[in-house]
């Protein structure tokens, strides 16, 4: 894993600055169509950059695309977001697969 470079800011968390700038971060990936997300997968693309939150602190932003173990051709993005001093960070995960086919429509219940 990436350990960033000292940053600006105090060197502490806010956890609610870093829970925005994270959501932002996976939101894009989102995004993506299942076959870009593959193709990172296939090289464990890692995505990295600074970003300077609203309260003047610049955090380091990370994501990770892998393959999902569970062998369901699902493809995992882990997001991090960095402190500033590197000591903490929050992280989440987006576990993508690809579309299914649309099932069918409900059927009513039997009437008795």
């Amino acid at each position: 894993m990436f350990m960033p470079k000292q940053l600006s800011g105090d060197g502490h968390l806010d956890a609610v600055e870093a829970r925005a700038l994270l959501t932002t971060l996976l939101g894009r990936y989102r995004t993506l169509p299942y076959t870009e997300l593959s193709d990172r997968a296939t090289f464990t693309h890692v995505d990295s950059e600074e970003e300077t939150a609203p309260s003047g602190t610049r955090y380091r932003k990370q994501a990770v695309c892998m393959w999902d173990d569970e062998g369901q051709d699902a493809v995992v993005v882990i997001g991090f977001v960095f402190a500033p001093n590197g000591d903490d960070s929050v992280s989440d995960e987006l576990l993508i697969t690809p579309v299914d086919p649309p099932l069918p429509p409900l059927q009513p219940p039997p009437t008795q």
